[in-house]
């Protein structure tokens, strides 16, 4: 944000860790504080884990005038957002966000890829689009590599619309089943950037583990969705980190009752 630009250099500080006050704790937006907040916030390696992460407004906006999360951000949010992919095994979000934010090859903060921090050891995360229809932008790679997750009996129609092959199309009607295939191929850590309909269907299904969600200290009115949209559900959630700064607050929230296992 224009209004933070002379404070981009002021850190992230913790004060809260594992549900408590802690001392203040300082992650500079350098190599050296993307590695202490990436250790903090890393996957579990021996299970399955479901993280959502999104950036919204005060006022609850998901997306500002120009219709994407990017003019919300700043520098402590993008920092994070950098961090967080270079932790994840795959990306998972609607197509709709795909062709909305520009998403190409969602790969993390360098510093970080190098040293293989994901569960999988890969030096990138794989992408997994939401997709009904197969319409996506020319410029996804099936190759990153990329998988096409569709409903139940549309497997076909989304590879040859998309192009993708078999192999790389995912049929699932719900969130835990997508977990499970995704898991099935080796991918543990997984991040879900929405939209606001991805989220809706896996906090619907109790897929999530944990929510890493920013709060950008601006308003901007208007009517930008909800950062979970679809049927109601009730979840109990609590916060168990949180990062201040100038232009964001950062907080990371856990399931207060924690689902069975998969």
């Amino acid at each position: 944000m224009a209004s933070h630009a002379h404070d981009k250099n002021t850190p992230l500080t913790r004060l809260i860790g594992a549900g408590v006050p802690v001392t203040p704790e300082e992650f500079r937006l350098d190599d050296e504080g993307a590695r202490a907040l990436g250790s903090l916030l890393a996957f579990p390696s021996d299970r399955v884990h479901v993280r959502s992460m999104m950036n919204q407004s005060l006022d609850g906006a998901i997306a500002g005038a120009d219709g994407t999360s990017a003019s919300l951000s700043n520098p402590w949010d993008f920092f994070t957002l950098t961090v967080l992919r270079a932790l994840a095994d795959i990306i998972v979000c609607g197509a709709n966000t795909v062709r909305s934010e520009d998403y190409r090859r969602p790969s993390g903060r360098p510093a970080l890829r190098t040293e293989a921090r994901r569960p999988r050891s890969a030096e990138f995360p794989a992408l997994a689009i939401v997709t009904t229809s197969g319409e996506i932008p020319e410029h996804i790679d099936q190759a990153w590599p990329t998988f096409l997750i569709c409903p139940p009996g549309r497997g076909a129609h989304v590879a040859r619309v998309s192009g993708f092959e078999s192999e790389a199309i995912i049929e699932a009607g719900r969130a835990q089943e997508i977990v499970r295939a995704l898991a099935e191929r080796g991918f543990i850590g997984i991040q879900v950037e929405g939209g606001p309909r991805v989220n809706g269907m896996f906090a619907e299904d109790e897929a999530f583990d944990e929510l890493v969600w920013t709060r950008s200290a601006i308003t901007v009115g208007g009517d930008a969705p909800r950062a979970s949209v679809g049927s109601a559900h009730h979840l109990a959630w609590h916060l168990a980190d949180l990062f201040h700064s100038p232009g964001a607050q950062i907080e990371r929230y856990v399931r207060t009752h924690p689902k069975e296992t998969r």
